[in-house]
């Protein structure tokens, strides 16, 4: 079966007509038998859409509830040989609930959105990159804390195809208060990020700030460090001077060196991390906070106090590979990182 879009109507029927009579179509010797859908609007902007069509021609029984474009994962530029090869790989992966392969295509729906993620994931850990197009169906959001991933050993490739040193969170990891999705994870597959629903990023050491006495808490670990992290970032539609004019007036030196190596913006984790200079700062911007939380645009932001050394270096080089390091990310060849980094400012 094959479905082909006509720009007209009288396309449609003039070549249906023509392949009854003058015309006929063949493939590798087997006859093709034309036919116009009879539907209206038949006319599939997205994926879901298709997929969608196609599931209720066959009469496919559909899981309750909405989230089936978040649980479905489209691959384009897939070979029938990858195909098949993925579809043994799949079985460690997640629960699959309806493998729809196509031409040089296949459509995944599975059991939970959970399970959609690790997918995404393991194609960012693969050590050869493939020709292949990932996308989500539908991008998964959500209004509350995050959830840590689910059963997240299950998203790692088998050795022999992974990175080196491949690597996945814990299933206990405490996820930071207003952590919410969607989060993107980067890869070497096109396009190059995926969204995910529960963060698959390293999550360091910290203390939440809910109340005066956090910081009291937080001081025998956190005043070596004078690090805070924000969590709860919008999903775009802001910049790094947003996030900085935060924090601006506990900096004494305010250059262009404070903006860029003391205040890094992780838009893709929904995150941000400040480096104050002292831990006087530090405590200051978190009493105020108290006092007056602070916000990108109408996102509420929340904020940690971190217990642990996560300082990126003040080089691009040991940025990068800290970034990297911070995302759950291989970085190949990083004996030669220096010659090969670009960095755009915007």
């Amino acid at each position: 079966m094959a479905f082909a879009l006509m720009p007209t109507a009288v396309a449609a029927k003039n070549i249906v007509l023509a392949s009854e009579n003058k015309r006929k179509f063949f493939l590798n010797g087997s006859k093709l038998r034309l036919q116009v859908v009879k539907r209206r609007n038949l006319n599939f902007k997205t994926p879901l859409e298709f997929y969608t069509y196609l599931m209720n021609l066959l009469c496919y029984v559909k899981k309750a509830g909405i989230d089936i474009g978040a649980r479905t994962i489209y691959i384009r530029n897939i070979s029938p040989d990858e195909s098949r090869d993925l579809r043994e790989a799949l079985g460690k992966i997640g629960i699959v609930r309806n493998y729809l392969p196509l031409l040089n295509k296949v459509l995944i729906e599975f059991e939970s959105v959970c399970d959609a993620d690790r997918l995404g994931v393991w194609y960012s850990l693969l050590k050869q990159a493939t020709g292949h197009k990932l996308s989500r169906v539908e991008i998964p959001h959500s209004g509350f804390t995050s959830l840590p991933p689910r059963l997240p050993h299950k998203a790692l490739p088998d050795s022999d195809v992974a990175v080196d040193g491949a690597a996945v969170p814990t299933e206990d990891v405490i996820i930071p208060q207003r952590s919410t999705s969607p989060y993107w994870i980067t890869m070497t597959t096109n396009p190059f990020v995926f969204p995910t629903v529960a963060p698959w990023f390293t999550i360091p050491e910290y203390l939440t700030v809910r109340e005066p006495d956090d910081i009291e808490k937080a001081q025998s670990q956190g005043s070596t460090f004078s690090t805070i992290m924000l969590t709860g970032l919008p999903e775009g539609n802001y910049r790094q001077e947003d996030v900085a004019k935060l924090v601006w007036r506990y900096f004494p030196d305010q250059t262009v060196q404070t903006l860029y190596y003391n205040i890094i913006v992780l838009s893709l984790q929904r995150r941000a991390f400040v480096f104050f200079n002292s831990w006087d700062a530090c405590c200051d911007f978190a009493r105020d906070y108290l006092k007056d939380p602070v916000t990108v645009g109408e996102w509420r932001l929340g904020i940690h106090i971190v217990l642990q050394d996560v300082h990126p270096g003040s080089s691009e080089e040991s940025m990068y590979r800290s970034m990297m390091k911070w995302s759950s990310t291989h970085v190949p060849q990083s004996e030669s990182l220096e010659d090969r980094l670009f960095k755009q400012d915007f």
